[in-house]
């Protein structure tokens, strides 16, 4: 169990982690590798589970998460200025099309592998040799709320559907 310091809504990961890992070591258990699963994502799956596993072993690489795309570029984002009007955030893409931007990625929020040994020294997961296993967006969602969760049924049904659908082909 964790110790109350670390049982509240604004601990990071990183102590919570470091935490962890320290208990084992402490307690005589060893392992190479260790991966963080988020409660908050329910549509996690085994498959990917594996993939990011696997990248990690295979690439000796310090962390692998999952990461997803944003559904449009966030160099056409916008936001509000002290006016209450829109602008631009970099206006220099304003008129780029969209398919011509740099794709970017966001933590998926599901998942985090780490090499225990390399994890410890650096005691950061996204470090210089971090790997992405990218997952579709529709396995993406972050529950925090009651809209969420609704979503977050909304898209496993859909995506048991289309499961089932594949597996009659």
């Amino acid at each position: 169990m964790r110790p109350n310091k670390l049982a509240d809504d604004y601990t990071g990961t990183n102590a919570v982690l470091i935490h962890a890992l320290k208990w084992l070591e402490e307690n005589d258990i060893s392992y190479d590798y260790a991966c963080c699963i988020y409660p908050v994502a329910p549509l996690i799956t085994k498959k990917f589970l594996i993939q990011g596993y696997e990248l990690i072993r295979k690439n000796k690489a310090a962390s692998v998460f999952s990461v997803t795309t944003y559904s449009s570029s966030i160099l056409r984002s916008l936001k509000i200025n002290k006016r209450n009007r829109l602008e631009s955030i970099w206006p220099e893409h304003k008129k780029s099309r969209s398919q011509d931007l740099t794709e970017a990625y966001h933590d998926a929020g599901q998942f985090y592998w780490i090499d225990i040994k390399k994890y410890l020294k650096e005691r950061e997961i996204l470090s210089k040799d971090s790997m992405p296993l990218v997952i579709p967006r529709h396995y993406v969602i972050d529950v925090d709320t009651k809209e969420d969760w609704i979503f977050a049924e909304f898209l496993f049904e859909t995506i048991k559907k289309v499961n089932n659908n594949d597996k009659k082909l």
